[in-house]
């Protein structure tokens, strides 16, 4: 798969791609641009139901991406527990699954957005994530 088409079947990719590397580059305390993205429910997320109501962390990341997993696992403080506490205080946490840094066998570069679902859900099951994977 080019990296067109991948750009096209995937916003995510393009959005954290438009967040990272734009003229218009997100920084903290920065507005993020608008986004719409389906959690692994189906239910669409926008970033703008949130603005004035909670803040928001965004976390980019896959299966086959070693800081993802450091991060939720291990960090310190991991993510997993930063949510559990800041959850309580209005905070909103939302992993935005990328594509694979490191596609291979048992986990292949994802073609179709049920085979990116499956990936985040995967991710989800083994590394405990408790808050919503956006794809």
């Amino acid at each position: 798969m080019s990296e067109n088409e991948v750009l096209t079947r995937f916003p995510a990719h393009r959005l954290e791609g438009a967040m990272r590397f734009s003229v218009h580059e997100v920084r903290v305390g920065t507005e993020a641009p608008d986004f719409a993205l389906s959690d692994l429910s189906g239910k669409t997320v926008r970033l703008s139901g949130y603005r004035g109501k909670s803040n928001v962390v965004l976390m980019f990341g896959s299966v086959t991406c070693g800081a993802t997993v450091t991060q939720l696992r291990a960090g310190k403080p991991s993510i997993r527990s930063l949510y559990a506490r800041y959850k309580k205080k209005g905070f909103e946490f939302f992993l935005i699954y990328t594509k694979e840094p490191h596609p291979g066998e048992n986990i292949p570069q994802p073609t179709t957005i049920e085979e990116r679902a499956k990936n985040a859900a995967r991710l989800k099951q083994e590394e405990k994530v408790n808050f919503p994977i956006l794809i």
